[in-house]
This record gives C-alpha cells, structure tokens and sequence, in this order.
C-alpha cells in the first residue's frame, strides 16, 4: 500500500440498487487532487481525480476542502499501471480562504 498526501475537494454518499444482482450497493465518492509528475504535454494544470471508498469512512471525513493521507493501491488499467484509492485518514490540514 502507498500513502500520499491529496487535496480533497468533496465527499458524496451515494447508494443505489444494482440492476442486475438487485442488491442495494452504497458507497461514498471522492473528489481529489494528487500531485502528478505525468504529463503528456496536453494538459495545463491538474484534473480532479474521482474513487469510491466505503459508506463506513463517511462520517470520519472532516470539514473540505482538506489535504488528507490517502491509501492507494497499484492497479492495471488497460496496460497501464494507476493508483487506486483505498482508504483517507480523517486527520487533515484544513484549508482556509480569505
């Protein structure tokens, strides 16, 4: 597991029932900044990135926008190696605007 620090800009809960298996399904997605060295000349800037953690971690959240620790994972995607978020640490170094 890999721990870094990202900007976390939201946090939605959501839940649904799965169409196919009718299961209700519940989770809780996460808007976020990770700071990337990659690059491929097209982009100015960083892109929001989006995961989905577990509805349990909802409440440990803080106040956002906030940097927090973040768990990642290393996963294939279509041949390319991606982080994959796993878990936030609800301790946070707030943000504050003027």
């Amino acid at each position: 597991m890999l721990k870094k620090r990202v900007l976390v800009l939201s946090a939605t809960p959501w839940s649904m029932k799965d169409e196919q298996t009718q299961q209700d399904i519940s989770g809780v997605s996460i808007h976020y900044i990770i700071d990337s060295k990659e690059n491929d000349g097209k982009l100015k800037g960083t892109k929001p990135a989006k995961a989905t953690i577990s509805l349990e971690k909802f409440n440990a959240i803080p106040q956002l926008p906030a940097f927090l620790d973040a768990d990642f994972d290393l996963k294939n995607s279509q041949g390319k190696m991606v982080l994959d978020l796993k878990n936030i640490d609800g301790k946070h170094v707030p943000l504050a605007f003027a």
